[in-house]
């Protein structure tokens, strides 16, 4: 890596850690919005010629390829030199992994590789970067994607739920990291299960109001006061792993579908990560090795 490439990452590195709303409005990058591959796609154009492509994955967002932190990542990318794919994944906006949002994923994959005649590099964010794998993994995808970047993705969603009704036993302190993971995973199941539980029209309003907004401005008394005011006697999680179609999950899993990755992997988690535990990326990482 030469001083020019240390530089380019420096740079970038001191422009995302800003966060969003600190860009100049006259950055010079061109946002545009299409349907590609099947799903609304935002696309980064850098002012010249690009040096690369990028897809970004969003995870389980409400917002899909609106967030704020999103499109600012993309941006900066896009400052650099990197054309970046931000497309709105509709199953993981309804915090419901699909496959359908695998093939969606894998055409967009098509069209961002200029049909094949530049690799392109997949970067996703928790449930997204397990959809990034298993879109690379496969057969129609080979040699059309360079590395796979994720962070905090899972290898196998069976033993998230695993995780998740011993985590729901602990029942976390109020004001820990893990209870804000806890209360999300209940207002997510809610959210999904919203019918069956007859939520009112009133509690639904009330509820997506709180998740559309979760990472950047719901505070912790407002999740607490909602979950204590219909949450807190539904033992969601419980219900949530007996409900949920299993032959469904194992559709997108990556574990046992990674055979077909024949591009670079890099595996990023927290290790402190309570959303998806650590050890589904050892695990992932024993799946691509």
């Amino acid at each position: 890596m030469g001083l020019k490439e240390v530089t380019r990452i420096t740079r970038l590195m001191a422009r995302v850690a800003k966060g969003p709303g600190t860009l100049p409005a006259d950055h010079g990058v061109a946002r545009t919005t299409e349907r590609l591959g099947g799903c609304l796609t935002d696309r980064y154009d850098p002012t010249g010629a690009f040096r690369s492509s990028l897809v970004l994955i969003h995870g389980v967002s409400f917002k899909g390829k609106e967030d704020e932190r999103l499109q600012h990542f993309a941006t900066c990318l896009a400052l650099e030199g990197v054309r970046c794919f931000a497309p709105t994944l509709p199953g993981l906006t309804r915090a419901i992994s699909e496959v359908e949002d695998i093939d969606a994923l894998g055409s967009l994959i098509q069209v961002a590789s200029d049909e094949g005649r530049r690799a392109v590099g997949l970067v996703g964010f928790s449930y997204g970067g397990s959809a990034a794998l298993l879109a690379a993994a496969r057969p129609e995808n080979a040699g059309l994607v360079e590395f796979v970047a994720t962070f905090g993705a899972y290898h196998d969603l069976e033993s998230c739920l695993t995780y998740y009704q011993e985590q729901d036993a602990l029942r976390p302190a109020e004001g820990s990291r893990s209870r804000d993971s806890f209360l999300y995973q209940h207002l997510v199941y809610a959210h999904i299960w919203r019918e069956r539980l007859g939520l009112s029209a009133e509690q639904i309003e009330a509820l997506e109001h709180i998740l559309k907004r979760y990472c950047e401005g719901s505070s912790p008394q407002e999740k607490e006061d909602f979950f204590a005011q219909h949450l807190v006697d539904l033992d969601l999680v419980n219900r949530h792993c007996e409900w949920v179609d299993r032959s469904a999950l194992r559709r997108i899993t990556p574990a046992g579908q990674l055979q077909g990755l024949d591009c670079e992997v890099r595996l990023l988690h927290d290790p402190s990560d309570t959303m998806v535990p650590v050890t589904e990326a050892v695990a992932l990482r024993e799946a691509v090795e």
